[in-house]
């Protein structure tokens, strides 16, 4: 372990590392340790028996007889509101957690149950046909996802494969970056998603959604390559 604090030190105060490398690997560390949070749930431990403990304090000070009426009344109230606080962890995860691009399902929608008894009244049956349709109304996540997003969705995946390719000089580098370029490109994929969910859903059918998704992603990645090419060209001459 302290070989491991004593190499980071070193490359932190080592002039040789610019300061490019550096940054991504401070960047690199903490999407790591964000990471292996969520997966071991520290924080999540640590807030959960600080919460108890809060609570149980709480409890012990509202047995006290001594109390009003309306002090005890705003005990309980705080002790309610430790109950259901949400860090910015627990939102950020809720939210991710609830995309699911069906923004132009209709409210009315009827959606098949499988708990439903037969000869309900109050849950009339699907018919087949019905529950095709209703397939076709709604959007999957990520066939979704990489139609709206293809190119960038290969660029993550052949991303890793960046510092086999990479000269000598610059595949510590390119390891360091990939987190980022990783994340960043995610969240510049899931933008598209999210832009593109907006568009109603065509004839009923989640299809032709898709080719369009397919067809306004690659015409404006095709539109930013002629722009960025034009640029260069005028810098050039």
């Amino acid at each position: 372990m302290d070989n491991i604090f004593t190499n980071i030190f070193e490359f932190v105060v080592n002039k040789t590392h610019n300061v490019y490398h550096k940054a991504l690997f401070f960047l690199s560390a903490i999407i790591i340790l964000v990471v292996l949070d969520n997966t071991l749930n520290f924080t999540s431990s640590y807030n959960n028996i600080r919460r108890y403990e809060q609570m149980q304090a709480i409890n012990s000070i509202i047995s006290d007889t001594t109390l009003s009426n309306s002090d005890r009344k705003i005990l309980k109230q705080n002790r309610s509101n430790i109950l259901i606080h949400k860090t910015w962890k627990d939102k950020t995860y809720q939210f991710f957690n609830s995309i699911d691009f069906n923004f132009s399902k209709q409210n009315n929608e009827v959606t098949p149950s499988n708990n439903v008894p037969i000869g309900d009244p109050t849950h009339p049956e699907v018919k087949p046909a019905e529950k095709e349709k209703i397939a076709n109304d709604q959007r999957n996540y990520w066939v979704h996802f990489v139609t709206s997003s293809w190119t960038i969705v290969l660029c993550m995946i052949f991303l890793p494969f960046i510092p086999f390719f990479a000269k000598k000089a610059d595949i510590k580098g390119a390891i360091l970056g990939i987190p980022i370029f990783e994340l960043f490109f995610y969240i510049l994929a899931w933008s598209f998603a999210k832009v593109l969910s907006f568009i109603p859903i065509i004839l009923n059918n989640v299809n032709y959604n898709y080719a369009l998704n397919f067809a306004i992603h690659t015409a404006i990645i095709f539109v930013l390559g002629y722009i960025t090419n034009k640029n260069q060209k005028r810098r050039k001459s």
